[in-house]
């Protein structure tokens, strides 16, 4: 029998792994599949396991030094990007540096002076440099409306109410694919009798065939915008990968595919190592959050707060529940006596007595460790990567 395979799949790539032979453990919760047809579109699913020590130990150096990573940093100039550091280089030169980069090899590079491979771009003036980084930004957002600029075209007049739109949008269905087209505002009736009464071809017919190939060869390139799924993907990777998305990617579906394409099993990896590290802070959300309902209990009791008004805040309805509580305060406290010790309790505590959520605390700081885990997990994986190519 052909042995089982265990895939760490996030369930919002659960559809994906669904289109090979793979079946769901209901008891152990997990996706799985065999040796018998385990194939490499399924790889970007294993399990997540750390470069092993030994590995490490005969790699060269993937990661700058504090030294190096002062001296990038003394070259930064102001910048309006806060993903971006623009350095002032030796020689007139000015760089667009990542700041995710600043602790990998490429702070390296630039102080020893290979700026090419240091710099996301190298350029003779700060103005050529500052468009690149707008250009290709980590989104932080919805863009504000003067970057969406393409849309406006080479012939806008002065005159003109630049808050205006000057596209509309509307979606077109053939052959069971949908594609969303861009006109000037003036052709907002023809989008709209368009989305609305345009029949729906069979899929793969001469004439949808014939239609997407007559869009494809005369829509320029700047107006085939991604769809809002494929985009919203698009921007998920940016941000959490800290990868650049260019103004070509936001616009060209083609652009936005192929960047999705690239950087989806990145995404995976990432997905999979915050799940793990997520999970691994439930418990501690619960006591954190039990211990601040039943501590304040206590407070409020001790400071001669009515009972009444105690289980009113607290959402509860008799007096025993809420000298429940403060017992079970005394209680946690004892057992564990670190809730009243640790910095990272304490400030947790003091958050939800404050009323803000520990749960999403918690889930920012794993999202802040995952993205650690990965990132060194990444300049690792490409030093093994350079290694076996040279090898090869």
């Amino acid at each position: 029998m052909s042995k089982r395979i265990d895939l760490a799949v996030p369930f919002v790539e659960k559809e994906e792994a669904k289109q090979f032979f793979v079946e769901w453990d209901e008891v152990q919760r997990v996706w799985w599949t065999t040796e018998e047809f385990m194939c490499e579109g399924l790889e970007r699913w294993l399990p997540f396991q750390p470069t092993p020590e030994e590995v490490l130990a005969v790699l060269p150096p993937f990661s700058s030094t504090e030294t190096e990573r002062q001296h990038v940093e003394l070259l930064a100039q102001t910048c309006e990007y806060p993903e971006w550091l623009l350095l002032m280089l030796p020689g007139g030169l000015w760089g667009a540096f990542l700041r995710a980069d600043l602790d990998s090899r490429a702070a390296s590079a630039v102080v020893e002076g290979d700026y090419a491979q240091g710099c996301c771009y190298v350029s003779r003036t700060p103005a050529d440099t500052l468009t690149f980084m707008r250009e290709h930004r980590v989104y932080q957002g919805v863009l504000r409306g003067e970057d969406d600029h393409w849309s406006q075209g080479d012939n806008r007049q002065d005159d003109l109410d630049e808050a205006q739109p000057w596209h509309c949008t509307g979606q077109l269905t053939i052959g069971q694919h949908t594609i969303e087209v861009q006109l000037p505002l003036s052709c907002a009736n023809l989008i709209a009798h368009l989305s609305a009464d345009t029949p729906v071809l069979e899929k793969d017919s001469p004439l949808s065939l014939a239609v997407f190939a007559h869009l494809d060869r005369f829509t320029p390139s700047s107006v085939k915008s991604p769809l809002n799924k494929q985009l919203d993907l698009a921007y998920e990777i940016s941000q959490k990968l800290r990868i650049p998305l260019s103004v070509e990617q936001r616009e060209n579906r083609a652009a936005c595919v192929a960047f999705i394409e690239q950087h989806k099993t990145d995404l995976t990896l990432y997905r999979v190592i915050f799940t793990e590290i997520d999970r691994g802070s439930w418990p501690l959300a619960k006591r954190i959050n039990n211990y601040v309902k039943w501590s304040t209990a206590k407070t409020l009791l001790d400071t001669g707060v009515p009972w009444e008004s105690i289980a009113e805040a607290l959402g509860v309805k008799t007096r025993a529940t809420v000298e429940k509580y403060a017992a079970k305060a005394t209680e946690a406290e004892n057992e564990t006596p670190e809730l009243l010790t640790i910095p990272l309790y304490q400030d947790l505590i003091r958050l939800g007595r404050g009323g803000r959520s520990v749960d999403l605390a918690l889930r920012e700081m794993a999202e802040t460790q995952a993205w650690e885990v990965f990132s060194r997990e990444r300049r690792i994986r490409s030093v093994l990567r350079r290694q076996s190519s040279a090898a090869s």
